[in-house]
């Protein structure tokens, strides 16, 4: 049986704690919760000795570890009323090895999703914990999306492509709890960020008397191969009305400051850090302001503005995208080449030019694309074409949508490009050289009537206000990266004041100049002042909302070595 439930979790740092090699656990996804993660939140949500608890996707059993001493401690000498789930067989053989004292005909070997608590006492649960399994509807095999499938139609809605597992295990648990019941689950920052997710977000905030959402931005995963960001939601009083106290949004840099965090939880009850909804990056103070300020008038989407859409995929960038001195080896002539954007790390400014252009070609910059005719016929482009893998070219599903494998660039050339994955912000990059870009860069395409904005857009996404913005929508990566999808591309509120042609030209100008340099900060500066001159509220607001970018870059761009040694 193929492993279906992909865990974003980590094991402790205790070695026995893992029953599989690295490889083998990046192969199935099955990465385990820390103990000292498992521990503080299992104290939280267990309240009495009586407590009926679930963890529908156990796996390394950390979480049914810490339930086990938790119950011990209540006075529970056996752990009848802990109930479980995995698909996974060798879930239950850990389960057998390492954890004493709970029933195992109260563990099911199967998907959570087919699973009810018919059998449990009272047929509901008091606590539902656990780290549901992460993967996208999209890349389950057949057999998983036809559980979730069947799933779905019991309850009457379609399931989102986009949409990930733990989804559907979260809105699947919320159904096994009692009035009054307790949630402590880790999820994926995503909960807080994907428009897929704004439903169930609602209902958990809904369906519970007081709420806390943690974000923590040391990277608990880095000891067993990955560097997912964690976020845990502690949500009480399930079915019960709110008791007057904000939800609260709150983001950690320690396990430490999370065992702190919920002491003072259950000691006080409201938190002092709460804002809008979003991974928690961005202080709270500064996420009121931002929601308030996108209110001003002047203040557009970028949607409003343009269509942002993603590149051209190649389906195999190395064999279809070189460099110069590559392909002169390859053999194949500078005719069936075609200049194509390169990554953004290789974009300097706010503007691509012919100069631009020309120095990545002289650089070795891989730039130039593979552009034969429909029906080739030049000898040394077949034997290029050749040495792809007849077997490859039938298994590649970027390949068959297309009428000729080879070909893949279009001929839609962007008004601009966007770079939507960066440690330093998103950024429009004006195309004045009509190149054309693969999928590592958004391609944007002007709204009529809005092209003589361009620069001035180009500017106004530099400023401090949009770049927190983009830090509130964006999606975290392992790396410490950010990365916007197309949408929250279009969701991004920009500021455009009334300015002179002249005024733009020059501003632009001083700008780009500023970030070729690489000297974005100043870039920055420059373009709050140049946008914001004549705009008080948000030259009064600027301190603040320079002060939460800085906090919220500071927390994200967290170096692999401080995740490192989280456990060490």
């Amino acid at each position: 049986m193929n492993l279906l439930t992909i865990r974003q979790t980590v094991a402790s740092a205790d070695s026995t704690a893992q029953i599989r090699p690295l490889a083998r656990k990046r192969e199935l996804g099955a990465f385990y919760t820390p103990s000292a993660i498992t521990e503080v939140l299992c104290d939280w949500a267990i309240k009495s000795s009586s407590d009926v608890v679930l963890e529908p996707s156990f796996g390394g059993c950390t979480f049914i570890d810490a339930s086990v001493r938790r119950l011990h401690e209540l006075g529970e000498a056996n752990a009848k009323n802990l109930f479980g789930c995995d698909i996974d067989p060798s879930a239950f053989e850990y389960l057998r090895r390492r954890v004493h004292g709970v029933f195992p005909e109260n563990f099911y070997l199967g998907d959570f999703l087919s699973w009810t608590p018919s059998g449990i006492p009272g047929g509901l649960v008091d606590v539902v914990i656990g780290n549901p399994p992460y993967v996208r509807y999209s890349n389950l095999a057949a057999d998983q999306r036809s559980a979730v499938d069947h799933w779905a139609k019991t309850r009457g809605e379609p399931p989102s492509r986009r949409a990930s597992l733990w989804l559907y295990f979260t809105i699947h648990a919320l159904s096994c709890l009692r009035k009054g019941g307790r949630m402590a689950w880790v999820l994926p920052i995503s909960f807080m960020t994907a428009h897929y997710a704004s439903s169930l977000r609602q209902t958990i905030f809904d369906s519970f008397r007081k709420v806390a959402v943690v974000t923590l931005t040391e990277r608990v995963f880095v000891n067993e191969g990955t560097e997912e960001r964690t976020l845990i939601v502690l949500a009480e009083g399930y079915g019960e009305a709110h008791d007057g106290n904000p939800n609260t949004i709150s983001c950690l840099e320690s396990i430490d400051e999370l065992k702190a965090f919920v002491f003072r939880l259950q000691s006080v009850g409201a938190m002092e850090i709460h804002g809008a909804a979003s991974h928690g990056m961005v202080p709270g103070s500064a996420g009121d302001l931002l929601t308030s300020l996108e209110l001003e008038q002047g203040v557009k989407r970028v949607g409003e503005l343009a269509d942002v859409q993603i590149g051209t995929v190649s389906g195999d960038s190395k064999f279809f995208i070189k460099n110069a001195e590559e392909w002169k080896a390859a053999g194949v002539s500078r005719l069936h080449l075609r200049y194509v954007v390169p990554r953004s790390r290789w974009l300097d400014g706010l503007m691509l030019g012919e100069a631009d252009k020309r120095l990545h070609e002289r650089s070795g910059v891989p730039c130039l694309a593979l552009d034969p005719p429909s029906n080739p016929r030049a000898k040394a482009l077949l034997r290029y074409l050749k040495t792809y893998a007849k077997g490859a070219i039938a298994t590649n599903s970027t390949f068959s949508k297309r009428p000729h494998w080879y070909r893949f660039l279009d001929e839609k050339v962007p008004d601009a490009l966007f770079v939507f994955m960066t440690h330093l912000g998103p950024r429009l990059v004006i195309n004045s050289a009509k190149a054309n870009s693969t999928n590592s860069l958004y391609r944007i395409y002007f709204n009529p009537g809005q092209k003589k904005q361009v620069k001035l857009l180009a500017i106004s996404l530099q400023t401090t206000f949009t770049q927190l913005a983009a830090e509130r929508l964006g999606r975290i990566l392992g790396s410490g990266g950010l990365k916007l999808e197309p949408s929250e591309v279009k969701r991004l509120p920009v500021l455009l004041p009334e300015k002179s042609n002249d005024e733009v030209r020059e501003a632009f100008a001083a700008i780009d100049k500023l970030v070729r340099q690489g000297d974005v900060e100043a870039a920055r500066k420059l373009a709050d002042a140049f946008v914001f001159s004549a705009e008080e509220r948000f030259k009064e607001a600027l301190p603040l909302l320079g002060a939460s970018l800085e906090t919220a870059r500071r927390r994200r761009i967290r170096s692999r070595q401080e995740g490192g040694n989280a456990h060490g």
